[in-house]
């Protein structure tokens, strides 16, 4: 088994209170400042503007006088939706990029039977949604950067927007401001890039809810993170109508700050001590006191780890851990955090990041 090998070079995107201010433009909206960090230089920062959409594209970034940003696209001029469009609609798989997963019957059927009536709903990059809650007579938006929406949805249901920035196109943040006024809650349904950086994802969700529910699709290994926003994971596991590699290894889970109102029904029990609906072959820990199996491999008590680990890892007194039975031993070296600099501890677990809250 070969080691992972350290990136050389890591970023962060970091965004000013008063930002888009002073931010250049290209056609995906206001450029987003990255923070480069080398990590063969003792950490060397630098920074620059990129675009938003692809920090790596070849966009052309000039001032916001220079760059008039208009959809060449026209909505739908049909006041009702086609309910078969997808048949006609080809997909983006490039995962790197605009990759698009369409959920699967199941997962339709649970979000849409776990929503409030009467709050105003808010779809990031959720297309398969949009049709069910019509449906069931809630007033919903879908907002996505993909222009050839806007020939499919009318302009009542639909909006170009960028996720990443928090950028809406044409009239889009004129109107937004009147849906916010009229608007006692506003529920968040996202299924954003799995490559987006959570804190900016959060940043975006932040602006756009009110006081509503948070639903978040994003691979379970991530918990810790939407951890640091409240924002708990549900033991449903998320599958896609075409993505095999997701699909197999039941790696999507919804993230939400109300998952105790969150009901599951086949294949889920309700855990009245953790509070939500888990899995039936959920494992809940007596000395962890809570319901520790995150991926779905099965899990066990470590007593030397002080915490629930895979089933089939054994623990290593080399490494201090349970791990993989045939793992290559890690080299001893000091924890040193890539955020604060200091020893002792890593990134994840540092407590100088600034973190927003729900």
């Amino acid at each position: 088994m070969s080691r992972r090998i350290p990136k050389t070079v890591t970023y962060e995107i970091e965004f000013c209170d008063d930002y888009p201010n002073g931010a250049p433009y290209c056609q995906h909206g206001p450029a987003i400042r990255l923070k480069v960090i080398d990590r063969t230089k003792t950490n060397k920062v630098s920074y620059k503007w990129a675009c938003s959409f692809d920090r790596d594209g070849k966009c052309s970034l000039k001032t916001k006088e220079e760059m008039l940003i208009k959809s060449c696209a026209k909505n739908s001029s049909e006041t009702k939706i086609n309910p078969t469009w997808k048949n006609d609609f080809k997909t983006r798989t490039n995962n790197k990029g605009q990759g698009q997963y369409f959920f699967d019957e199941e997962t339709i059927s649970v979000m849409t039977k776990n929503m409030v009536p009467g709050e105003k709903i808010i779809l990031l990059g959720c297309p398969t949604l949009l049709i069910p809650l019509i449906e069931l007579n809630f007033d919903v938006v879908l907002l996505d950067i993909d222009e050839r929406f806007e020939k499919i949805f009318p302009q009542k249901y639909f909006k170009k927007f960028n996720m990443t920035n928090c950028h809406f196109f044409g009239d889009g943040e004129a109107w937004y401001r009147k849906f916010r006024e009229k608007a006692d809650k506003i529920t968040v349904i996202s299924d954003p890039p799995f490559g987006m950086m959570v804190n900016v994802l959060m940043r975006t969700v932040n602006i756009l809810s009110k006081s509503g529910g948070v639903y978040i699709f994003f691979p379970w290994f991530n918990d810790s993170r939407f951890g640091d926003y409240q924002l708990n994971m549900s033991d449903f596991k998320v599958r896609y109508e075409k993505h095999s590699k997701m699909n197999r290894n039941s790696t999507v889970r919804i993230f939400s700050n109300r998952l105790q109102s969150f009901k599951l029904e086949d294949g889920y029990t309700y855990c009245s001590i953790c509070l939500k609906y888990v899995s039936n072959d959920q494992f809940h820990c007596k000395i962890c006191n809570s319901c520790c199996d995150r991926s779905g491999r099965g899990v066990k008590h470590c007593m030397k780890c002080k915490t629930c680990t895979v089933k089939t890892h054994l623990h290593c007194d080399k490494c201090n851990q349970c791990k993989p039975k045939d793992h290559l031993c890690a080299k001893k070296k000091v924890m040193k955090c890539f955020r604060c600099s200091q020893v002792g501890h890593i990134e994840r677990d540092c407590h100088q990041i600034k973190r927003l809250k729900i």
